[in-house]
């Protein structure tokens, strides 16, 4: 990922194992060229930890030459090691030239996804099942499910007689919905808490003379502080987080409760700091709609655990009353369709693309407990990290393709994103130059294993998405496959994404979701259908993510994602092209587009780049022309 030579796989070649690649010296500058390599390292310089903080640009990392860690990254990158024009080109062709393995279980899995759009479960599982029979797991008026063997492969097919996509709302007010729904509120009945007790709790914090929790985290160190003499409503933002983040995720139930009854007395001695807080607070946090992230997650943590029904088939495919796909997953997809030996040249091309090139850490509205995953998981915190395990502590999400501007949703005109252009830093010159071969590799890889699911279960809407991406702008769109059906790509490293909906995927569209690695856990869960499945490395599902939640439980890691999608934007933009005028967005005027509830609702997108750190950079004419460029230092004529 990679690993030491001790710790590496079986067959891992020399050059990419750390002591080959954290053992060159770095003869790029004079300052480059004094850090140390790892060999030259003391054991006391080998373990050392903290050097990196996240949030905070990192340029000298003793042990790593080619090292840097830029503040808006998930990861210490080696953007400018020009041994990845080596070491990825081989990979990426290995990858590219394995085709599909055809075989009876493929061709089995085909022929099902195939039929479920135009044939009823049981006469389904009549015709196609092992000896035609099946078992009738439920029927009532709400809901048939069936279970039967296709050869060796297990197969659950669910028929939610009660959701019709058509409607405005098909999913919240079902039955399932419901019983869902009750069955968290039964297993997590606290309430959520008020506004006077998060303004205690704030207090509390502050009076134990930190403005942090009691183990310090790496996350934005300098700036957790809250200086009464001088507070700002970033500032005291965090400091909500944080009392939020103690209150559900630290404390016992009774030590919440004694907390809440504490918040109700009277206490001079936090009068002063209690009416600071009340002076900064900020109206929108009064907003019924104002999101507590932090019990959410507690709660969807308990009905994962307590309620969610887990369906543990190698296939299982649910639909509506009209035999529309709502949500499929199966199992191994990847190592079905290519076999395991091209899935592990997948894993490792992600293991060293994430190891050369800055990815963005996630935003930190859907994934605000980051901080809490990396409390569990000290193993994925770059501050805690010495030399050697700093290329295993990275979390990361990646937007590769394109959309609109986020003022432009009727996509007047359609952009890369940032992360494809390479836009966030200079010197990205090499990843820029391999993200074509990288694009057909990996993500092609990923296009392969969703259009098995996407092309059967709904043929129209597969058609739909080919018309929209051959209508898109050649010099926008990101290629991958010889028959392109997806426009943007969301590469996920170690990424813990809570409940959320991507609502601005195509409206009624098919999400893929594609998930490798060598991790444990990780159940993907639909709540408003009340089921979770395994979701083992491998795997692929499809759901109508614009409008059904979604969240994946934690995990140990590595583990690898990526989404294959589709932005409402980019339609619209297509069907202008095709003449056809599409239905105007609804903007609403008096609702800023940075309100935080709504921020969850969007794509998941880092905002930071280099341009954020202005004032703590100096460029060099090289950094920013290029390496023919005139030292700084060189006289013009």
């Amino acid at each position: 990922m990679p690993y030491l030579k001790a710790d590496a796989p079986l067959n891992t070649p020399e050059a990419e194992t750390l002591e080959s690649l954290l053992g060159k010296k770095n003869y790029h500058n004079t300052r480059l060229k004094r850090i140390k390599t790892i060999q030259d390292l003391t054991d006391a310089e080998r373990n050392r930890s903290g050097l990196v903080t996240i949030g905070k640009r990192c340029i000298t990392i003793p042990g790593d030459p080619f090292g840097v860690y830029p503040s808006w990254a998930g990861n210490v990158a080696h953007p400018e090691d020009e041994r990845m024009l080596d070491i990825l080109p081989p990979i990426f062709e290995t990858l590219i030239q394995g085709e599909i393995i055809q075989s009876d279980q493929l061709n089995a899995i085909e022929h099902l996804l195939s039929r479920v759009p135009t044939t009823g479960v049981n006469q389904l599982a009549a015709e196609i099942s092992n000896g035609n029979e099946y078992d009738v797991v439920k029927y009532t008026a709400e809901e048939s499910v069936v279970d039967f063997k296709m050869g060796s492969l297990s197969v659950r097919l669910m028929n939610a007689k009660d959701i019709d996509m058509r409607a405005p709302s098909p999913y919240n007010h079902t039955l399932r919905a419901r019983m869902s729904v009750s069955g968290a509120n039964d297993v997590f009945n606290e309430l959520h808490m008020s506004t006077s007790l998060q303004q205690y709790a704030m207090t509390c914090i502050l009076r134990d003379g930190t403005g942090q929790l009691n183990e310090r985290d790496s996350y934005d160190e300098a700036e957790d502080d809250v200086d009464l003499e001088n507070p700002g409503s970033k500032a005291f933002e965090k400091l909500r987080a944080r009392a939020q983040e103690r209150f559900w995720l630290h404390m016992t139930p009774e030590q919440r409760q004694r907390l809440h009854y504490e918040s109700l007395q009277s206490n001079p001695q936090l009068e002063d700091i209690l009416m600071i807080i009340k002076a900064n607070w900020d109206r929108s946090w009064n907003d019924k709609e104002d999101v507590d992230y932090f019990r959410q997650y507690a709660k969807d943590a308990k009905a994962a655990e307590h309620v969610w029904d887990l369906v543990d088939k190698d296939v299982f495919v649910v639909t509506d009353k009209n035999n529309q796909v709502v949500f499929a997953n199966v199992e191994h997809a990847a190592d079905l369709m290519f076999g395991t030996d091209v899935v592990d040249n997948l894993v490792r091309a992600l293991d060293l693309w994430s190891y050369f090139t800055p990815l963005p850490l996630p935003e930190t509205q859907r994934h605000v407990v980051d901080r809490w995953v990396r409390h569990l998981h000290p193993e994925l915190d770059l501050h805690k990290a010495p030399v050697d395990r700093l290329p295993q502590a990275k979390m990361a999400v990646a937007h590769l393709g394109c959309w609109s501007h986020l003022f432009d949703p009727n996509g007047k005109m359609v952009i890369r994103t940032r992360d494809a252009r390479f836009a966030r830093s200079v010197n990205q010159e090499y990843s820029q130059l391999l993200f074509p071969q990288f694009a057909k590799a990996v993500l092609g890889k990923a296009t392969s294993i969703t259009r098995l699911l996407v092309q059967n279960l709904d043929p129209e809407y597969y058609a739909e998405c080919v018309e929209i991406f051959n209508h898109l702008p050649e010099g926008e769109r990101v290629v991958t496959d010889d028959e392109d059906f997806a426009s943007l790509f969301v590469l996920l490293v170690n990424a813990y994404t809570q409940r959320h909906r991507d609502r601005t995927d195509v409206k009624g569209g098919l999400a893929g979701l594609v998930t490798l690695g060598d991790y444990t856990g990780g159940n993907l869960c639909v709540p408003q259908l009340g089921i979770k499945v395994p979701y083992k490395p491998g795997a692929c599902a499809v759901i109508r993510g614009d409008k059904l939640d979604h969240l994946v439980t934690d995990y140990r890691p590595p583990r690898y994602g990526i989404v294959v999608t589709n932005h409402e934007s980019t339609k619209r933009h297509a069907l202008r092209k095709m003449g056809r005028v599409p239905q105007q967005a609804i903007i609403d005027e008096g609702e800023p587009f940075d309100r935080p509830d709504r921020l969850m609702s969007t794509t998941c997108v880092n905002k930071r780049s280099d341009d954020d750190d202005d004032d703590e950079i100096h460029w060099t004419n090289k950094e920013l022309h290029g390496p023919r460029a005139l030292d700084s230092s060189s006289e013009s004529g």
